[in-house]
């Protein structure tokens, strides 16, 4: 198997849940953003118990993207940024589903569930990502101000397998002020694409 991504790995999902939309059960994993061309390809293998592992890093000829740019956060946080946004005037106008092997234009989706490994990958286009982290903005200072308050969420532990502690710390971390506001930072430097850590 080929990783495209720079810190593809196996997730360890022994503490998640599967989410349906008739049920109020949810998955526990990471959401990962990305723009830019990566620094290296990761090729993976299944050990002998099935486990993915990573085999060989790749390094990729050329400069360093200077556009390259990653964020990566607990499925829960993602979807209370989406409903936030919506709050403070957000109207999302879907991903763009880049279907593998395909040489059409990118469908619209209406869902920003990020589920396309598989089949694609969905892209937030420059226009939806700065208008959702502005609207992520406006809620903050709604907060700031006293007239909106931070919802309570509670979400379970995420690990994963070659997890280091700084990647523990940003698949863990609450939805805060401080978490918005980094991610509306993100979101205000335009287009990205998003998935599963798988």
């Amino acid at each position: 198997m080929l990783g495209l991504r720079p810190t593809v790995s196996g997730l360890r999902s022994s503490l998640a849940r599967a989410r349906t939309p008739h049920d109020r059960r949810h998955v526990a994993f990471i959401v990962e953003m990305w723009w830019g061309r990566a620094s290296e390809l990761i090729v993976q293998d299944l050990d002998e118990n099935g486990e993915l592992y990573d085999r060989e890093v790749v390094p990729l000829e050329g400069p360093p993207d200077p556009e390259r740019r990653t964020f990566s956060c607990h499925a829960d946080n993602w979807k209370a940024a989406q409903d936030l946004g919506q709050r403070c005037g957000w109207v999302p106008r879907g991903p763009l589903f880049h279907r593998w092997h395909s040489d059409s234009p990118p469908p619209r989706v209406a869902s920003y569930e990020p589920d396309g490994w598989i089949q694609g990958l969905h892209e937030v286009e420059a226009d939806d990502a700065r208008a959702w982290g502005a609207a992520l903005e406006a809620y903050v200072r709604e907060v700031d101000a006293g007239r909106f308050e931070m919802p309570a969420l509670r979400s379970s532990v995420l690990l994963r397998e070659g997890m280091t502690l700084d990647e523990y710390r940003q698949a863990n971390r609450g939805l805060t002020e401080q978490f918005l506001r980094s991610f509306a930072a993100f979101l205000g430097k335009g287009a990205f694409k998003f998935g599963w850590d798988s």
